[in-house]
């Protein structure tokens, strides 16, 4: 009999929890309604091309924050395919004036990044209407890197030779003056903090007490190892790393450059870099005998010994 008098009471209790919990979906449901309709309405529109459209429906804060040219630049880079907003049912309700939504988007297959990545979206009402505040990528932190669009994605193959020139061309500009202050504190925020401008000078002293004129890379394309390699880390931020030579003459210039990127770096900066006093030693057989054939003078004792190599022994019998 007492059995018979619990199972009402346990039912009962399961009834009104399942009312209870049904009763708060569908209120976090229709309290973000507007919000989320207007996510997936700029969502929608970058997703179908239409940037100008999109930035112009941004918060004003947004706008002010990055330009138009800029926001351009990081869509098409990242080149989203879809998206998908988190489900209804895992949304934090508005916070007065301001939401944020989490979701996941299909972006260009590009190098080794993932094919899919997080994204938030933060939403803020202007006139009593919703509107993007801000767009972030992965692990990127709103508060720190403020209203706008922000993704760290590796630049196009043109961009990424653009960026190595210029960190080349900043860095013989430094070393001509003999003050690589300049040239230290554009450096990312996590090159600061691990590695000294002393320490900096130190390294690279000879380029300081035997100048030689590094500008003339701006007329050359870099010679790339392969594809930058890209490292994304929850704590320290994004980092791709390119390796390569600029095909000087009498010899090449080598090169090893990490870019991070972080909350506080809203752009790749510099994070390690090796730039070698112009030599063939650093260079792959293949990539020294690709240079070689870009000089006037090919000399192949310069990439090896002829005389003491018996691969070329073997293969002239």
């Amino acid at each position: 009999m007492r059995k018979r008098r619990v199972w009402p009471i346990v039912s009962g209790l399961l009834i009104f929890v399942s009312a209870c919990t049904g009763g708060m979906f569908l209120y976090v449901a229709n309290q973000t309604s507007d919000s989320a309709s207007a996510a997936a309405s700029f969502l929608d529109l970058v997703n179908n091309g239409q940037l100008e459209a999109a930035y112009t429906s941004t918060h004003p804060t947004f706008r002010s924050s990055q330009t138009k040219d800029e926001f351009f630049q990081q869509m098409k880079l990242m080149d989203m395919r879809l998206y998908a907003l988190e489900p209804w049912r895992d949304r934090r309700i508005e916070r007065g004036w301001e939401v944020e939504y989490r979701g996941v988007l299909h972006q260009r297959n590009w190098y080794n990044d993932p094919l899919e990545l997080d994204f938030k979206l933060g939403l803020r009402k202007d006139n009593n209407q919703w509107k993007v505040e801000y767009f972030n990528g992965p692990w990127r932190i709103p508060f720190e890197t403020g209203p706008g669009a922000w993704f760290s994605r590796i630049p196009s193959m043109q961009g990424l030779e653009d960026l190595v020139t210029d960190t080349i061309i900043d860095f013989n500009q430094a070393a001509e003056s003999g003050d690589l202050t300049t040239f230290y504190e554009e450096t990312s925020t996590a090159l600061k903090i691990n590695v000294s401008q002393i320490q900096i000078e130190l390294a690279y002293e000879r380029f300081v007490n035997e100048p030689i004129d590094l500008s003339i890379v701006s007329d050359m394309d870099p010679v790339f190892d392969g594809l930058p390699m890209i490292d994304r880390d929850r704590r320290g931020g994004d980092v791709f790393v390119i390796s390569g030579y600029f095909p000087m003459e009498p010899s090449p210039l080598p090169f090893v450059l990490r870019y991070h990127s972080s909350s506080v770096d809203k752009n790749w900066k510099l994070y390690k870099f090796l730039i070698q006093y112009p030599t063939t030693d650093e260079l792959t057989m293949q990539h020294c005998l690709k240079w070689l054939t870009t000089q006037k003078v090919k000399d192949i004792n310069q990439c090896y010994d002829a005389e003491k190599s018996e691969d070329l022994q073997l293969n002239i019998r």
